[in-house]
């Protein structure tokens, strides 16, 4: 990983342009929860799979600080990376993360609110 020098005889990194710790293995396995999702349930809709996704990276700890943020973040990209977006007010998606981080909201619930705030991109010709 660009950025990151590794620490002898630990499993943690920090990255050096902004010295947050974090853990790529917690990072990677919540990355690759929406594929093992799909893999276990085929029909599963994108709200699910980006709820997956949020749940793995809100409670893996993947980072010592900003998972919500992170999570948050991760769920835009990959919702536009396959022809969605969330369109939610700011304070509206800052509040879901952190119902979903607190467990006031399971990741059935979050993937329904998900559900609630996803659109089609259209592509303008």
């Amino acid at each position: 990983m660009k950025g990151a020098a590794s620490c002898h005889g630990c499993h943690e990194r920090w990255d050096v342009a902004t010295a947050v710790q974090h853990d790529e293995r917690l990072i990677e396995l919540a990355l690759a929860r929406p594929k093992n999702t799909w893999s276990y349930i085929p029909k599963s809709t994108i709200a699910v799979l980006a709820a997956s996704l949020a749940f793995d990276s809100t409670k893996n700890h993947g980072y010592r600080d900003g998972n919500k943020h992170t999570a948050l973040v991760a769920v835009a990209v990959f919702l536009r990376l396959n022809g969605f977006r969330l369109v939610a007010p700011e304070a509206e998606a800052v509040s879901a993360m952190a119902y979903l981080a607190t467990d006031a909201w399971d990741e059935g619930r979050f993937g329904e609110w998900i559900g609630s705030r996803v659109e089609l991109v259209t592509k303008v010709p």
